[in-house]
């Protein structure tokens, strides 16, 4: 029987140095980066929210104004290059204009390092980012809150972690979670997103044991760990999902490969919050007023201008919602429970 799940430790390698940008953008969720010496990079939107390559070359600080400069500065993560990235979203630019009266300037990165130093320097008045940069920047430097982001395809407000079990299993309810046992779990994507980095931390602070230096089993897809769980190598599966209820899995990603008897076999016991994605958010040093401005102008920017929405929407087609920082919690957990966030960031 084919296989490819395998037994590690499920603590992620990073590089210590860069430990809070490197996990954030392993947690990005959203995009799969991909830089070179010869292109400003490109992200793969179609992609799943799973592992991710990090590549962290030497960031280069952008030379202007600072928040205090009369060019209010947008920062986001570079998908392609950046003449093309800035003529894409000259909509909005043109639009912030309007809203702000002043130049707007777009400054694409090519890593989320540089973006997170920029926004928590006050060299950028806003930026566009995924929610795990959201939620790692705020823990870095209580600077930057959180303004708008756009629900999913499905009308939700990001996506979750979920546990499945066979139909026959013993594991009914979250209640009974506590017969599972690390080598038992077999994890969707190492280093995945919502799956083994949220997904963990959200077990565990259900008081179910789990440690991030445990042995689990890794799958490379849900067929595979659907496998996994047939053949009796592991009792549950811990992977991403869209769906926000319900013990039946939906035939969409991430369960599109498995036949109508193999996703009626498995039953979702247990999901996590939702992990919210693409964040637009703002630097606390602008003024209330500024800072409702921005939030209005994208809460209506679906209705008032087309050309600007398109311009940043995500694919959903969803208009924008507002948000807080307590919306990204599963980030900010995952962060301490990673041991990513260093002490005295966490009071």
């Amino acid at each position: 029987m084919r296989s490819s799940s395998k037994t590690r430790s499920a603590r992620p390698r990073l590089r210590l140095s860069y430990g809070l940008a490197a996990l954030a953008l392993g947690l990005s969720g959203a995009t799969v980066f991909k830089a070179s010496a010869e292109t400003t990079g490109t992200i793969d939107r179609r992609a799943p929210p799973a592992g991710l390559t990090l590549t962290l070359p030497t960031v280069q600080e952008p030379q202007g104004p600072t928040l205090e400069g009369e060019v209010f500065r947008v920062g986001v993560l570079a998908s392609v290059t950046p003449d093309r990235q800035r003529a894409r979203l000259d909509p909005y630019r043109r639009h912030l204009e309007s809203v702000l009266s002043r130049p707007v300037e777009f400054v694409p990165y090519r890593e989320a390092r540089g973006l997170m130093l920029a926004a928590s320097r006050g060299q950028l008045s806003y930026a566009i980012a995924p929610g795990s940069l959201v939620a790692a920047t705020a823990s870095l430097c209580g600077c930057v809150e959180p303004l708008a982001a756009q629900p999913t395809h499905l009308g939700l407000a990001g996506l979750f972690a979920a546990l499945a079990v066979p139909a026959s299993s013993s594991i009914t309810s979250p209640g009974t979670l506590e017969t599972l046992t690390a080598d038992r779990l077999v994890i969707v994507g190492e280093n995945s997103v919502v799956a083994h980095h949220i997904g963990l931390s959200e077990l565990s602070r259900a008081g179910l044991g789990v440690r991030a230096d445990a042995n689990y089993q890794f799958a490379s897809s849900l067929t595979d760990a659907a496998e996994a769980l047939t053949d009796g190598r592991a009792d549950a599966a811990l992977f991403w999902t869209p769906q926000a209820a319900g013990p039946q899995m939906s035939a969409g990603v991430p369960a599109h490969d498995l036949t109508a008897d193999q996703r009626n076999e498995l039953r979702i016991v247990w999901r996590s919050p939702p992990a919210i994605g693409e964040t637009h958010f703002a630097h606390t040093q602008l003024s209330a007023d500024v800072q409702q401005a921005l939030q209005s102008s994208l809460i209506l920017l679906a209705n008032q201008n087309g050309a600007a929405f398109d311009a940043i929407d995500n694919g959903s087609g969803k208009a924008f919602v507002t948000t807080t920082l307590s919306d990204y919690r599963p980030y900010t957990d995952a962060l301490r429970f990673w041991a990513v966030i260093p002490r005295s960031l966490e009071d």
